[in-house]
């Protein structure tokens, strides 16, 4: 009798874990059962899927003219006088020849800059300043020329060189960047500088 009792609790057990998995199945038949079929389609047996979303990263890429004057094409650029100022976490690309003035990156995010045949000459300062950032990448667009000078004095002594930043600079791409540095540095960063 008393193996009887143990035999009889483990069959029990047995049959719930089956009628478990069953009811669960069929939780998942009548689901895709609910479905209704469009028409003209073949009508296809249940099948459980697994739908995995992935967040998507819109990548809208501003557009800065340079020239005189400086133009935008896209948000996160304030223009102040011959100084574009990049304001916002994103990717920017610059063109053209700016003949006296300077792209400065002033934002709490990472920043992608992107030069495409860019030409920056800035009398009384660097080409390109990193004032605050998280990052910033310099990508120097395949098959471009960029050319970047800074003047033999600055109005702000902090800043080093022609390409200057505070914060951590990567430097990548296939494009050639020929700079002059005519006041200290070419290129100086005071926190992590990388070449790619």
């Amino acid at each position: 009798m008393k193996r009887i009792i143990p035999l009889f609790a483990l069959a029990l057990t047995i049959t719930l874990s089956i009628l478990s998995v069953n009811m669960v199945q069929a939780e998942v038949i009548a689901s895709d059962r609910d479905a209704t079929p469009q028409a003209g389609a073949a009508a296809s047996p249940p099948v459980a899927t697994v739908v995995s979303v992935q967040p998507t990263a819109i990548e809208d890429e501003t557009m800065i003219y340079l020239g005189d004057p400086i133009t935008v094409n896209g948000p996160g650029v304030v223009i102040t006088g011959t100084t574009a100022i990049i304001t916002a976490t994103g990717t920017y690309r610059a063109t053209g020849t700016l003949a006296d003035g300077m792209i400065d990156i002033n934002t709490d995010g990472s920043v992608e800059l992107i030069l495409d045949n860019a030409t920056i000459t800035n009398s009384t300062g660097p080409a390109v300043s990193v004032t605050n950032a998280t990052a910033v990448s310099l990508v120097l667009a395949d098959g471009t020329t960029n050319t970047l000078t800074d003047g033999e004095t600055y109005n702000d002594t902090g800043l080093k060189a022609t390409l200057f930043s505070n914060d951590t600079l990567i430097i990548a791409g296939s494009g050639d960047l020929i700079i002059t540095g005519n006041y200290k540095h070419g290129i100086a960063s005071d926190d992590d500088l990388i070449v790619e």
